[in-house]
């Protein structure tokens, strides 16, 4: 077990201060690499086992530091699981000639790519899994352009599933991901930005970021300050500059807080 202790806000107010202390330490197990025979895997990564969820197939599936999710989710995939084995309503695809690796689950968006899934992927690559695997890869990642740009770091090789598919995997490379949603491994952090850092700077290097930003959501649409305008105005005599970042790839966005000095943003 590695005991992670976070720093409070130091602006907190009393008031607030019960949000943050339940999360300014927690434990975490190490991520162990998991091969596993016969498995159903829905089309959301969810795997089944012996008619059981694998334990961290998704986070937040036991204990008590998150919502928890385990009867809801395995009641889901074990209907699918059901329906693929013994229906005729849902589709499946049987891939039995290999080894697959698994890195996506339930939870799926830009955070949860890179500090979860990207690290699934660099704990393969180290451990030798990536040059023996193929990645199930969901047809629908194609449409994401930091999926596609980022996964350009890797050298692996990809098995396309449709959109929807579900699958049975007789030899399932799973990587877990981490227990919960808000636990972080340093160590796992450190690894992306090792990865990801010196390239961004390679590929961007006829380009100039600002070193002071503001990240703004107001092209996003949510979450965004009211008086953004009155905000930037006050930023810009401080040398600060306004960034949307959906205007730039993964790599220029890399790139960018690589070599970034100050950052203010809205959580």
């Amino acid at each position: 077990m590695y005991k992670v202790n976070c720093k409070l806000p130091l602006n907190l107010d009393e008031d607030d201060r019960h949000f943050f202390e339940k999360q300014s330490s927690y434990y975490i197990s190490p991520s162990k690499i998991k091969t596993i025979k016969n498995a159903f895997v829905s089309h959301e990564g969810l795997v089944i086992k012996n008619g059981v969820l694998a334990k961290r197939c998704a986070f937040n599936l036991t204990g008590n530091e998150d919502n928890t999710f385990y009867y809801q989710f395995w009641r889901t995939t074990i209907e699918q699981y059901l329906v693929c084995k013994f229906g005729k309503s849902l589709k499946s695809i049987n891939l039995n000639d290999q080894n697959y690796l698994l890195i996506h689950s339930k939870w799926f968006n830009y955070a949860f790519w890179l500090t979860d899934f990207i690290v699934r992927l660099i704990l393969a690559e180290e451990s030798g899994w990536l040059k023996k695997t193929k990645l199930i890869y969901p047809e629908s990642w194609d449409d994401i352009p930091y999926v596609k740009e980022s996964l350009q770091a890797f050298d692996v090789e990809k098995e396309i599933i449709p959109n929807g598919q579900h699958l049975f995997v007789k030899n399932l490379i799973m990587p877990e991901t981490r227990s919960w949603s808000f636990s972080f491994h340093p160590n796992h952090i450190e690894k992306i930005r090792n990865k990801f850092s010196a390239l961004a700077i390679s590929k961007t290097q006829e380009q100039k970021f600002p070193k002071k930003i503001y990240a703004s959501r107001g092209q996003r649409g949510i979450r965004c300050v009211e008086n953004e305008t009155e905000l930037i105005r006050l930023l810009n005599e401080f040398e600060y500059e306004s960034v949307q970042f959906e205007n730039y790839s993964f790599w220029e966005q890399a790139a960018m807080m690589s070599q970034a000095t100050h950052f203010i943003s809205l959580h």
